[in-house]
């Protein structure tokens, strides 16, 4: 029996020493292990003299979740501006949550943790994300996208402390989505001007923003008034697709508020591909692109198929 316990003993010590070998290689310095609930939790001291404290189920770290420990680690030591004081890491299945607490993120003459009162979450599964809340003259201020750099992040953060209300509309959906649809009525009334002014071109101008073209050859009797028209008719139109583009931009914004702007040729083709084929799906088109040699993102293909076409799923 002595023998048996000694043995488990020398066991889960020998577990231990390789765990701690294995996080040394990473740069961090094992100082605890505990469990709560169903996690095992793991203290560290990191560089730059940094709490770390990761979590996980079951008795060890997963491969995928390593790697993606040392993608955290990697990125945090990239950091220039931002200094963390602590650092909570939990592994869930599908990605990892992530609890900064900044000792200090210095920016253009701006300590920007002032405005973190509960630190930045991040999200990392193949990418990082953040999703946090930042408060602003009593105002509680909403930074969710994709990281790319530590500047746009820092940048992203500045905006919305230097003018916070400005902010507020810039990153409303609602708000594109009203402007949106003003633009809408504005070129429908422009329509109904239209099929006054000439009854030559009247389904042409039902049909205008397709046919801008075909409208500017069919106005002939009113020289004047036709050339007013095609300018309000175009203005409005280019404002019209700027803004849909724009609506494609906002909700594809990155990690730390950079803009991840989308492929022109991935839209135009996959507008194409969806006339063609209505009944494609999110994941068959984006298959189709591929085999295209045309690379767009699962949330790149979900916003084309909900801005153009009305599709959610």
């Amino acid at each position: 029996m002595k023998k048996i316990v000694w043995s488990m003993v020398v066991f889960i010590g020998t577990t231990a020493l390789l765990s701690s070998q294995d996080f040394a290689s990473l740069g961090l310095e094992l100082k605890s292990q505990s469990k709560e609930g169903p996690y095992t939790v793991y203290q560290f001291r990191a560089p730059g003299d940094m709490d770390l404290s990761v979590a996980f189920q079951g008795a060890e770290l997963r491969d995928v979740d390593r790697e993606r420990l040392q993608g955290i680690l990697s990125i945090s030591k990239g950091f220039t501006n931002l200094l963390p004081s602590s650092v909570r890491v939990i592994f869930k299945d599908e990605r990892a949550e992530i609890l900064v607490i900044p000792r200090s993120f210095q920016y253009k003459d701006r300590d920007l943790s002032v405005y973190m009162p509960s630190g930045i979450q991040f999200f990392y599964t193949n990418f990082l994300e953040f999703d946090f809340r930042i408060v602003v003259e009593n105002l509680f201020l909403r930074v969710k996208g994709q990281f790319f750099k530590e500047e746009e992040f820092a940048e992203r953060i500045l905006a919305a402390v230097l003018n916070p209300y400005a902010y507020i509309q810039s990153q409303d959906p609602e708000y594109m989505l009203k402007r949106f649809q003003d633009i809408e009525a504005r070129l429908d009334k422009l329509l109904i001007e239209g099929e006054k002014i000439s009854t030559r071109f009247g389904n042409e101008v039902q049909e205008v923003r397709g046919l801008i073209g075909s409208l500017k050859q069919e106005v002939g009797q009113n020289f004047q008034t036709q050339q007013a028209l095609e300018k309000k008719v175009s203005d409005l139109y280019t404002e019209f697709l700027l803004l849909r583009y724009a609506l494609l931009v906002l909700n594809n914004r990155g990690f730390f508020g950079s803009i991840r702007l989308p492929s022109e040729a991935g839209i135009n083709r996959l507008v194409e591909l969806k006339k063609q084929q209505p009944k494609v799906t999110m994941d068959e088109a984006r298959e189709k692109l591929k085999a295209e040699g045309i690379e767009m993102t699962s949330k790149e293909v979900f916003l084309v198929f909900s801005v153009y076409f009305n599709e959610f799923k």
